[in-house]
């Protein structure tokens, strides 16, 4: 298949793709991606935060992080987006210990973190109630060159004032 059939064959699967993880058939939807992958397909950004995003509504927030070292063991470098996202399922999902080290990955693998990358793992570090872990994060951001935000405000308050 030529590198034009096989970017049609992913633009028509992507909706299909889409309906089953919004169903909230993460499984189905996981399992096409990876078929695709295995014919090989990249998938992109906005398709692999679909599957994420589906995972996360059904609180498999370890099966998010596999999915992404897959990408990595396979050659693709997920994408900040699908990163945030990933940071996103542990923050809903209190694995605070994970979302940080999903923020060290990126900064291993070379994918700059933004300031959303930060706030969300603040998120999680504030739902995990680890107001210590949160303030190291936030002192580390300047070290980063990442600049807070209300955003990053916000994530803090929640960190000092769970109640709010």
């Amino acid at each position: 298949m030529s590198g034009n059939d096989a970017s049609k064959s992913l633009r028509m699967l992507a909706p299909v793709l889409q309906v089953w993880a919004e169903q909230g058939e993460w499984e189905i939807s996981l399992r096409l991606l990876e078929t695709l992958q295995g014919l090989g397909h990249r998938p992109d950004a906005p398709t692999v935060t679909t599957v994420l995003r589906s995972m996360g509504k059904a609180s498999q927030w370890a099966r998010a992080v596999e999915l992404l070292d897959s990408l990595w063991q396979s050659g693709e470098e997920p994408h900040l987006r699908c990163y945030n996202s990933a940071i996103y399922i542990q923050a809903g999902a209190t694995q605070w210990m994970q979302a940080l080290q999903l923020l060290e990955r990126m900064h291993q693998r070379g994918v700059q973190p933004k300031t959303s990358s930060y706030n969300l793992a603040l998120r999680a570090c504030s739902s995990g109630g680890q107001w210590q872990e949160a303030l190291h994060l936030l002192s580390s951001m300047g070290s980063h060159g990442i600049m807070p935000n209300s955003g990053t405000q916000r994530a803090v308050d929640l960190t000092a004032d769970p109640l709010q």
